[in-house]
């Protein structure tokens, strides 16, 4: 089985309007699972920032559907106002969860600079836009993006987190597949039922799946494996749409679906999936290569 990656940090984009209980909820309680602290990053959009400054950039008032000059020194009131309600609100729910909690103020582009900030050791926690003002924007998808090209891990969170209890979920198409070895531990640690779903041709080995399973501390009799042909994000759904449960893993090539794919698991099933890829026999944080 490969080796299970040691995470250090649970880096969770904190941007504004991207505050939804649940889903800091759910962050929060992966980071307590993996035993690792959660770094709140609140980014100033500088687009946005640079903008509220040029001569000619206007605002809609509402209700009077007044277009009015940007004031600059209000806009940066709103968002200090809005970077210490997420702080607050942070450090609530990692205090209510027993986890360590830090917080930083950045700003720049929002993909970047949340990318730019992680290394193999580290998850990033992004969520799909849950207000129609949002969406109306592509920086939610830039972000997502940037986190799935860096070598970080990745938790996709969705916009209405559906539940907090049930089974975890591995997707895999191979018995070395990192995925496997990351869920198991995820659900000795939380007690909770593991579903393999093999999603590769032939039948899966049953003996080997226990036998990762058992390294991670998880006994066979709460391993359930489910053998999937087909590797569509349709099947998966339609597998998995019963189930009920609380979290998704998967690694980024495991099952090769398409791109895009693991962001409509989230949003579809309504549970957080984490995306991982870590290579085989990653050092620990702080160790020389090859020790």
């Amino acid at each position: 089985m490969a080796e299970v990656t040691s995470y250090r940090r649970l880096l969770l984009d904190l941007r504004p309007g991207r505050l939804d209980r649940t889903a800091l909820r759910a962050a929060a309680e992966l980071a307590r699972l993996l035993d690792v602290e959660i770094l709140g990053v609140f980014v100033e959009d500088q687009s946005v920032v640079g903008a509220a400054n040029l001569p000619f950039a206007r605002e809609l008032q509402l209700p009077a559907r007044d277009w009015r000059p940007v004031n600059a020194e209000r806009l940066a009131a709103e968002l200090q106002a809005a970077a210490e309600h997420a702080r607050r609100l942070l450090l609530r729910e990692g205090e209510a969860a027993g986890i360590g909690c830090r917080f930083e103020v950045r700003r720049g582009d929002p993909a970047t600079t949340i990318a730019s900030l992680c290394s193999f050791h580290d998850i990033i926690a992004v969520a799909e836009p849950g207000e129609a003002i949002e969406r109306l924007t592509d920086t939610a998808g830039r972000v997502r993006n940037a986190a799935l090209s860096s070598e970080a891990t990745v938790l996709l969170l969705p916009s209405r987190p559906s539940r907090s209890a049930g089974p975890i979920v591995v997707l895999i198409a191979a018995i070395d597949d990192p995925a496997l070895a990351v869920a198991a531990r995820l659900a000795a640690t939380s007690q909770a039922p593991l579903v393999v779903v093999f999603a590769a041709d032939g039948a899966p080995t049953s003996a080997a799946i226990h036998k990762a399973s058992r390294a991670a501390g998880l006994p066979a009799e709460r391993v359930e494996i489910l053998a999937l042909g087909s590797r569509t994000v349709s099947s998966v759904l339609h597998a998995l749409d019963a189930r009920q449960q609380r979290l998704v893993v998967m690694s980024r090539n495991g099952i090769a679906l398409p791109d895009g794919a693991a962001a409509r698991l989230a949003e579809e099933l309504g549970v957080p999936v984490l995306v991982i890829e870590p290579p085989p026999m990653a050092p620990r944080p702080g160790a020389p290569a090859g020790s």
